[in-house]
């Protein structure tokens, strides 16, 4: 990383607030950043005075926690497996839920969904998978349990999935 120390700045902003910045040439690279809250935006801000230095490069990863996405969640999904659980997995989830979690390739990819468990109140709850920008349902789940894991795969780099709980029986 080398920036004009003036004038040119990496900024980290966690869910909206600035946590860190950065211009100039570090004393020791890489720098390691960790961040504590499952939103982070990286803004990069130069002014025209200099067109020489080299600016920066950026690897960034999930760091693994074993937690899984919150609701209402949107993730831009790669080559690693992203865990989603309902809230509360594997105790019951919540009574008169309503839950969207959005997931997104790269342009050109689709998206496999790999269900591994699951039981909820056949009569009245139920996981709702869309497809695509315009939401096409492709699955509405209502399980009591499964065997064997369902598979779902994307004709587009979009999915779209919603958890729905009535207001009675917890699973």
């Amino acid at each position: 990383m080398q920036t004009e120390s003036c004038c040119d700045i990496i900024q980290i902003e966690e869910e909206g607030i600035a946590s860190k910045s950065f211009s100039g040439r570090p004393a020791s690279l890489p720098i390691n950043v960790i961040s504590q809250t499952s939103s982070v935006t990286i803004r990069f801000t130069t002014d025209n005075s200099l067109q020489y230095t080299r600016g920066f490069r950026l690897i960034y990863k999930e760091h693994g926690t074993g937690q899984t996405l919150p609701c209402g969640a949107e993730t831009i999904v790669g080559t690693s497996p992203v865990p989603l659980n309902s809230p509360n997995y594997p105790n019951n989830y919540p009574n008169s839920l309503s839950c969207t979690w959005s997931f997104f390739a790269a342009a050109g990819q689709q998206l496999l969904i790999n269900i591994t468990d699951m039981e909820m109140e056949q009569c009245c709850d139920k996981l709702e998978i869309r497809d695509g920008q315009n939401g096409r349902i492709i699955a509405t789940l209502k399980y009591s349990s499964i065997n064997e894991p369902l598979l779902y795969t994307s004709t587009t780099g979009r999915l779209y999935i919603t958890m729905t709980s009535d207001t009675s029986v917890p699973k």
